[in-house]
């Protein structure tokens, strides 16, 4: 999850011109799918201070797409293209 994390938030500040900054926090649920986090907490802080309610849908969309990569995020951990730490 903290790899997923931080591609979703990288994704959103490259995606999303208004954000300066974003952090996702992913929180599992026990016997469920793996793409399907019991939290997930994306927190935003855009370039003026402004409000971000007008990207909230492209955020969704972002974070829906992350999700459905989580097979082959997998497959990059167990093939170490990934770095974990």
């Amino acid at each position: 999850y903290n790899v997923a994390a931080h591609r979703i938030a990288a994704a959103i500040v490259e995606n999303v011109a208004a954000v300066a900054e974003a952090h996702c926090f992913l929180v599992s649920r026990i016997g469920h799918p793996i793409d399907d986090p019991m939290v997930v907490d994306v927190r935003l802080r855009t370039k003026d201070g402004s409000p971000v309610d007008g990207a909230r849908g492209r955020v969704e969309e972002i974070v829906r797409d992350h999700l459905g990569r989580f097979g082959a995020l997998g497959d990059e951990i167990l093939e170490r293209r990934v770095r974990l730490y």
